[in-house]
């Protein structure tokens, strides 16, 4: 079955405050016709269906902490507590950084004072973590928890990678308003990824070597105090930083990107992670890698990487929506194409992704920067739809032509 698209709905200036970035990292968190839109360095919320949009500035929409907003936002929505979830990261000190989690009920975001919120410092959560800060999060939820995850550093130089951190937050507390109880689990690898779609059990992966290629598989059950993990062989692949694909301009648009996983999703007894890698062998362009994991016996099952002859494809994330279906989001461009943004699913029956653009480039990045990560949400009004965000350079090259959208989509 094709990819529909329901509606693309574009953020004006207005709504951004002109903070827009080719490094957009653009979030939504969607409840009917409500919506909340998080960039880099600005936030918007709609009421109808993004047909309208109101800046919210995350540098002053909540009280200041450390050396004030910074950056990564992410934000979803729950729909088993009516939930809106917003994450915002403050930009460090010499000594640290916060990491604020904030709370709004629904059905509505009219009321801007009906947010609550809960800072995560690091050397607050263990003296051990004095003088470090935290960076590059994202959220996911499981039936009963919200999961937290983010990459540690020390903030005396060199800057040095420490740990990555998975918290796991009481949904039910969050909902109530009471100080949340939150569990965490800390590992020495790198940049952790949970599944979107977990009930009972979430699941989060990493790489532990490139290559030969491995992939660390993490397991957190509801009823347990802390994680599992096993290792599990995938196809070799290349990596590091400086993919090259340029578009019509010559504009390198993957000048920046690494082989950190941005996409994992759990369903229908399936487990999943994503991730950009480097051109190779008969692979001419940078593309996706995919592993698919059985969930029963913990194994490979396959690995439909998402890649062409002619274009590079990059920075993917993935979510199932209400039926189970596994929706993608994600950008591509190089060779005949400017950096442009797509959206698919995959096909069970057919054995493989189905994507179709959802909007076209017309220029490559002026200072060759683009990313970090997009999001895919379930479409909850509808089972069988999604919401992805994307950006595209419009007109221009430089700053003033990023246009942010949100996408609807279904099969």
């Amino acid at each position: 079955m094709a990819i529909t698209i329901l509606s693309r709905r574009n953020l004006p200036g207005t709504a951004t405050a002109g903070a827009t970035s080719t490094v957009g990292e653009p979030s939504v968190a969607r409840l009917d016709d409500q919506a909340l839109y998080t960039g880099n360095w600005y936030a918007a919320k709609s009421g109808d269906d993004g047909a309208n949009w109101v800046h919210l500035d995350p540098s002053t929409f909540f009280p200041s902490a450390d050396d004030g907003f910074c950056c990564d936002q992410t934000t979803l929505y729950d729909p088993s507590r009516n939930l809106f979830v917003w994450l915002l990261q403050y930009a460090r000190t010499a000594f640290r950084n916060t990491l604020r989690l904030a709370v709004k009920g629904g059905p509505t975001l009219e009321d801007d004072s009906a947010w609550r919120f809960w800072d995560f410092v690091p050397d607050r959560i263990d003296p051990a973590w004095t003088d470090q800060w935290f960076d590059f999060n994202h959220a996911a939820l499981s039936d009963n928890f919200l999961y937290v995850v983010t990459n540690t550093f020390t903030t005396t130089e060199p800057e040095t990678f420490t740990r990555c951190v998975v918290f796991r937050v009481s949904l039910d507390d969050l909902r109530s308003g009471v100080s949340p109880r939150v569990d965490f689990f800390e590992t020495s690898n790198f940049s952790l990824r949970c599944s979107q779609g977990a009930t009972d059990t979430m699941y989060f992966g990493s790489h532990v070597d490139e290559p030969p290629a491995r992939l660390r598989v993490f397991r957190w059950r509801e009823t347990d105090a802390t994680a599992s993990s096993f290792d599990l062989p995938v196809a070799s692949w290349q990596g590091g930083n400086g993919y090259f694909a340029p578009g019509p301009d010559g504009r390198n648009w993957l000048g920046r990107s690494d082989p950190r996983i941005t996409a994992g999703w759990v369903s229908a007894g399936v487990i999943g992670f994503m991730w950009t890698v480097d051109r190779a062998g008969t692979r001419p362009q940078p593309h996706v890698r995919v592993a698919r994991i059985d969930e029963a016996s913990l194994s490979l099952r396959d690995e439909p990487d998402i890649w062409s002859q002619q274009v590079a494809f990059a920075f993917p994330d993935v979510c199932p929506n209400g039926d189970g279906e596994i929706g993608v989001t994600l950008f591509f461009g190089g060779g005949p194409a400017f950096p442009s943004h797509a959206v698919g699913a995959w096909d069970d029956a057919a054995g493989r992704w189905e994507l179709r653009a959802s909007r076209n480039g017309t220029h490559g990045p002026a200072d060759g920067k683009w990313g970090d990560y997009l999001t895919c949400r379930p479409g909850h009004a509808v089972a069988s739809r999604w919401a992805a965000t994307g950006f595209v350079l419009n007109g221009g090259s430089d700053l003033s032509f990023v246009q942010p959208f949100v996408v609807q989509f279904s099969r």
